[in-house]
């Protein structure tokens, strides 16, 4: 199983995220150390965490927040639009294999760059590392609404 880094945003850009779409009732993709939210799926078995495994879980009647690994973008997406929910998504800016599932579910985005990425967590280690993987890369969060199709950002 390979390891995932796990990153946070800066409280600030996600509290600029909050007051522009929230508020979020869950972060999906947590950990007690990275989580947005007071309610949040994690990995796994955590003593705060509300559910584990978010692809085991019904997205659909709640605005999720999910800052996913890159290589679990595109199998929430999927996942998401299974279970026609809604979520805030952080995203790398640029185009990518999961871009056509953004089409008319995507309402809004906002872009920002790699610094508003302050730090990432080794799941395998369970310690704080220099976020160097997110060094230089642009990212964007974009609001998606798979409950209602709409027109592409």
């Amino acid at each position: 199983m390979p390891a995932y880094i796990d990153a946070a945003l800066s409280d600030m850009v996600f509290g600029l995220l909050e007051l522009r779409w929230g508020p979020f009732e869950v972060d999906v993709m947590a950990t007690d150390a990275t989580a947005k939210c007071d309610r949040f799926f994690s990995r796994f078995a955590c003593p705060n965490a509300e559910a584990t495994d978010v692809f085991s879980q019904d997205l659909s009647g709640f605005l999720c927040y999910c800052f996913p690994p890159t290589q679990l973008v595109m199998p929430f997406l999927l996942h998401l639009r299974d279970c026609r929910g809604r979520a805030v998504v952080v995203l790398p800016a640029k185009t990518s294999v999961w871009t056509p599932l953004l089409v008319g579910a995507c309402i809004d985005r906002v872009s920002f760059g790699s610094d508003m990425v302050p730090f990432a967590f080794d799941s395998s280690r369970h310690g704080r590392l220099p976020s160097r993987a997110y060094n230089g890369v642009p990212y964007c969060a974009v609001l998606l609404n798979f409950a209602q199709r709409r027109l592409a950002c």
